[in-house]
């Protein structure tokens, strides 16, 4: 079968609303179009950029015709290129701001987690100094009070008071399993006098009376051979 008799089935791109979604969706159109590429064995740069305008619709071949072309590739790989650049994921500096002023750290999370988690959603948020947003972000999210006069007082930076931070987390788990430590002790402290108490009574119940040879009465007046003397 000649190129030229090959069809493709791939529906004509559509753009959507807003730029992030436009991203998207050329992200997936554009795989699936040269995947048929590859399917259908056409190979000729010329050949796939027709394609690539042909079913990319009037707004493909607008921003073919508007874009400046690389300065290296084929014809299909210029065009694919720019095209990709253009529908590439542009940060919203507001957005990304403010999904990272929302965030918060999980519970059981250490400090050093969540420092790693908000340095990730500072990218897109164009900071002047990402040390000193995420720094704020630790002061206004800690619940330690005498932290954050330290920092406030001392000046620290992003390490130091990650560093801080991660000290006062390792003392307080330390602490706590002291605690326990103690809490199980006394426990183990309690069953063993149980045991010896136990044990005691056992005693205490086997013991035999000197004068009859039987189970102690309360008194020994009560023993019948209690001031008599024995026939053996």
């Amino acid at each position: 079968m000649a190129e030229n008799s090959r069809i493709l089935k791939i529906s004509p791109f559509i753009g959507g609303e807003d730029h992030r979604m436009s991203n998207e969706i050329w992200t997936e159109w554009i795989d699936e179009l040269e995947l048929e590429l590859r399917f259908l064995e056409i190979t000729d740069p010329q050949k796939k950029k027709d394609a690539l305008l042909l079913y990319g619709g009037k707004e493909i071949r607008k921003l073919e015709k508007n874009l400046t072309d690389p300065e290296t590739g084929d014809r299909y790989e210029k065009l694919r290129s720019k095209l990709t650049e253009h529908f590439a994921l542009k940060k919203n500096i507001y957005y990304n701001r403010y999904i990272y002023l929302k965030m918060r750290p999980e519970p059981g999370e250490s400090t050093g987690s969540y420092a790693a988690r908000l340095r990730e959603k500072t990218v897109g948020c164009d900071f002047h100094n990402d040390n000193e947003r995420i720094l704020e972000h630790l002061i206004q999210t800690s619940e330690n009070e005498e932290l954050i006069r330290k920092v406030i007082y001392k000046k620290l930076d992003l390490p130091q008071t990650s560093a801080a931070m991660q000290l006062i987390e390792d003392t307080s788990r330390q602490v706590k399993e002291m605690s326990q430590g103690g809490e199980i002790a006394k426990i183990n402290r309690r069953s063993d006098t149980s045991g010896l108490k136990r044990h005691s009574g056992n005693y205490q119940a086997n013991e035999k009376c000197r004068y009859c040879d039987r189970k102690p009465p309360k008194k020994k007046e009560l023993c019948p051979a209690w001031g008599k003397t024995c026939s053996k």
